[in-house]
């Protein structure tokens, strides 16, 4: 005679189950963390990225000489510290992230107030060795 088992589950499997639902969770909840730590990261690598690139193109206008002009499009908030120090912030108050510094050699008359705002174009032009930063 054949024991009557119909629909019935062991323990074990029920154990397996449940064992591999929480492992999948962990899992879960772990990628969830790296992702937040590696958009982080891409926005400050951005942020540093446009820092740098602002540098560049006043270190630039400053060593082409007299005449030298070159037009610059910033999409974070920039804003000018101390003299020859940047420090780049995100355009969107909401997002809090690490804030990027760097710095430049030349001699620059900045704006008043000394910030860029973002999604703005700016003309950068060297009178007689002075940097002038203008938006257009």
């Amino acid at each position: 005679m054949k024991p009557y088992n119909h629909g019935q589950i062991s323990i074990e499997v029920m154990y397996s189950v449940g064992v591999m639902v929480i492992v999948f969770m962990i899992l879960l909840g772990i990628s969830f963390t790296r992702r937040g730590e590696v958009t982080k990261l891409e926005d400050y690598l951005n942020k540093r990225n446009e820092c740098l690139r602002i540098a560049n193109f006043i270190t630039g206008v400053n060593n082409g000489g007299q005449g030298t002009s070159a037009t610059l499009y910033i999409y974070h908030n920039v804003s000018f510290v101390t003299d020859k120090v940047i420090q780049v912030t995100e355009a969107e108050e909401e997002i809090t992230t690490i804030d990027a510094t760097c710095t430049y050699i030349a001699n620059v008359t900045l704006p008043t107030p000394p910030t860029l705002q973002p999604l703005s174009t700016y003309l950068l032009e060297n009178k007689e060795g002075i940097i002038l930063i203008t938006k257009q």
